[in-house]
């Protein structure tokens, strides 16, 4: 910044700017996020500043020069804004392999009819539109959190992106401190309610996997009798493929994957290549 600086004339105030062109501002953190071909087009535009604290007030050659300026500090905090939300939705992709289970648009529907269209954790209001709510993970993945639909639940955009990794109890402490205690008793049996009703949501699919894997556990078995054969949901409802003596647990993120638990023709094919060994 300093060579920057030497090459602009300092003046004692900001009055004084007016004097010398069309005025504007900037934060030198913003400038120092440049870069140095563009710090250098930015220099080339300004002729006099007035710095205060971290604020850097400029007198520019014309107002066109100061629409430049203002310009090239928008696209680059839209950049900065696009980058950081490309490497959130990376991770966020990236954290949802880890995770087991399965849900469908269904079981979105359903979520949302038990909340009645309210946030899960404020209650507030929303349109059951994709763009309108996000679906949060209660118990966050990055903490061994599944996609049941258990584990599932509706808010706000602006709320999931507050409570991120946080596991729901330390979520609603700070929503309390914010809402008062009154506020958190009359969330806390809304939510118990909700909870109870999910139970059931998760229950049906799993029971709609269970059955889809135990149909093609029994085509399995008729295709290959001389072979002893298991393909089902361990208690943990994990995905695990048994094909005599040898045992095959699928990844976690398996059963959102192309569907491929259900498809029998995959999963004989990874039969035939375990007989073959």
């Amino acid at each position: 910044m300093d060579k920057y600086l030497k090459s602009w004339e300092m003046v004692g105030d900001i009055k004084s700017l007016r004097l010398h062109g069309s005025v504007g501002s900037f934060n030198l953190e913003k400038f120092n996020s440049l870069s140095d071909n563009k710090k250098n087009e930015v220099s080339k535009l300004i002729s006099h500043v007035f710095l205060r604290e971290e604020e850097v007030f400029f007198s520019a050659n014309s107002s066109n020069a100061n629409s430049e300026i203002q310009r090239t500090f928008k696209r680059q905090e839209r950049y900065s804004g696009d980058s950081a939300k490309v490497s959130r939705m990376k991770r966020d992709r990236n954290l949802k392999t880890i995770s087991n289970g399965l849900f469908t648009d269904e079981d979105i529907k359903q979520i949302y009819r038990i909340q009645d269209g309210y946030c899960y954790y404020t209650g507030e209001a929303i349109s059951f539109n994709p763009r309108s709510f996000s679906i949060d993970h209660i118990k966050p993945v990055i903490e061994g959190g599944s996609s049941w639909p258990f584990n599932l639940a509706l808010c706000l955009k602006s709320i999931n992106s507050r409570k991120r990794d946080n596991s729901k109890q330390i979520f609603l402490n700070k929503l309390e401190s914010e809402n008062g205690n009154d506020w958190r008793k009359n969330r806390n049996e809304i939510i118990k309610n909700i909870d109870k009703e999910r139970k059931n949501i998760d229950k049906k699919r799993k029971a709609i996997v269970s059955k889809s894997i135990s149909e093609i556990n029994e085509q399995l078995e008729l295709s290959h009798p001389e072979s002893v054969i298991h393909y089902h949901l361990t208690k943990s409802f994990d995905v695990c493929l048994q094909v005599d003596g040898i045992e095959v647990n699928f990844p976690a993120g398996f059963l959102r994957r192309n569907r491929d638990y259900a498809n029998s023709v995959y999963i004989e094919n990874v039969v035939r290549v375990l007989l073959n060994k």
